[in-house]
């Protein structure tokens, strides 16, 4: 199966994150057809742990026949759909449900005999249930009864959606190293072939996505993009939040290229690129704000339609270029102001403007145009980083990346 060369993210302009909650199919059937219009083949939905899976042995099944009306929407407007199980990285913030956040350790005790000790380690804010919570979530890629509650979803959704003529991908997870750092170096990459089983065992054709991101590119733990590339039917990077390197920016078509460029050369293949965009001033004049980027302070560029435009022409054309398989823009619309009270806009700067329709369902005239760019430039062969040496870089990777990361702006 084909992997579509340029998608986009779905979310409603009108609901945001409570898409699902507050589904309007004539809504979705206008946006998907407009989506077609404009020069994606493919819409990414990102089904919400919370929503879909509200307790470890319990689907949704009123929002999955939802879902099925979306993939019957996408599939008439000629799109084709990517799915996202266990979104946990959302908008600049982490999504999960409850019982992910903050597990029944009295259930644990009475069935393991013992709490893991990481269980009393606080981790990083989540949002459930609308509000940013603590949480003492555990390691999702070790964790038998988190493992067991992933694979009962992908039975349900993947065993029933399988088929579906509209499916390309199903994502497995994206920012779940986020919500507890992986502490085995081999524990993701069991996870992905554990969940690429269990996916295959519900449906035999199923086409799999596994996602990396900047810590999984600074942490040996991962994910990693060989890993990926060895399990999955496609790997793929992630890259709505920035290497905490100096003088990086997502902004820059030259960071774009550092950042996918590493995690290809790593992989051996060209990946997937998953979130490309930037945010565009509400008033059209460029800035630099404070922003937060999963409970971490940084700065954003806000710019303008034309530099957004120039941005994604430049992105995509550089990463045809390097070989990209598949691009996945980060938004199809900015939101209104009314949504900038609730997670995760009213901390994600980035995420309420980066879109290719502003918020009051407008184009963005030159950035819609500078898609047409996209099948004019001719593949090459996969990326290549000079002075990569895959072991030397998974034997400290903050160091070897800043490394990289330096030699590359040199030679610009």
């Amino acid at each position: 199966m084909p992997a579509p060369s340029l998608a986009i993210t779905y979310w409603s302009r009108r609901t945001g994150v409570r898409w699902w909650s507050q589904f309007d199919r004539g809504e979705l059937r206008e946006d998907l057809q407009r989506i077609a219009g404009i020069g994606p083949n493919a819409v990414r939905f990102c089904l919400t742990w919370e929503d879909v899976q509200p307790a470890p042995r319990k689907v949704n099944t009123a929002l999955l026949r939802l879902f099925e009306r979306a993939l019957d929407v996408a599939g008439e407007s000629g799109l084709g759909v990517i799915a996202t199980l266990f979104p946990a990285a959302i908008g600049g913030a982490l999504f999960v449900p409850r019982w992910v956040a903050n597990p029944d350790l009295l259930n644990d005790v009475m069935r393991l005999g013992a709490v893991p000790p990481e269980a009393y380690i606080p981790q990083p804010t989540v949002v459930y249930e609308g509000v940013y919570r603590a949480s003492r979530a555990r390691e999702l890629f070790r964790d038998t009864a988190a493992i067991e509650a992933m694979q009962y979803q992908i039975g349900e959704v993947v065993g029933y959606f399988g088929s579906h003529p509209a499916v390309r991908y199903w994502q497995l997870g994206e920012g779940l190293e986020r919500v507890h750092r992986p502490a085995a170096d081999d524990a993701v990459a069991a996870w992905f072939a554990t969940m690429v089983e269990t996916a295959r065992a519900a449906h035999h054709s199923a086409q799999l996505l596994g996602v990396t991101s900047a810590p999984g590119l600074l942490q040996r733990g991962g994910p990693r993009p060989d890993q990926l590339a060895q399990i999955c039917d496609l790997a793929g990077i992630a890259l709505d939040a920035p290497l905490p390197l100096p003088e990086f920016r997502l902004h820059s078509p030259d960071a774009i290229e550092f950042f996918y460029t590493l995690a290809s050369a790593l992989a051996g293949t060209p990946l997937a690129a998953l979130g490309l965009g930037v945010p565009t001033a509400p008033d059209g004049r460029a800035m630099l704000v404070a922003d937060t980027g999963y409970g971490e302070p940084l700065t954003t560029a806000l710019v303008s339609g034309q530099q957004q435009a120039e941005f994604l022409g430049r992105s995509l054309e550089r990463l045809r270029g390097l070989g990209a398989p598949l691009v996945v823009l980060a938004d199809y619309s900015d939101y209104p102001p009314s949504l900038w009270r609730d997670p995760p806009l009213d901390q994600g700067v980035r995420a309420r403007t980066v879109g290719l329709m502003d918020a009051s369902g407008r184009e963005k005239a030159d950035s819609v145009a500078a898609l047409e760019r996209w099948s004019a430039t001719t593949p090459a062969s996969a990326a290549q980083l000079k002075n990569l040496d895959a072991e030397r870089y998974w034997h400290d990777p903050a160091q070897e990346c800043a490394r990289l990361w330096r030699a590359w702006i040199m030679e610009r």
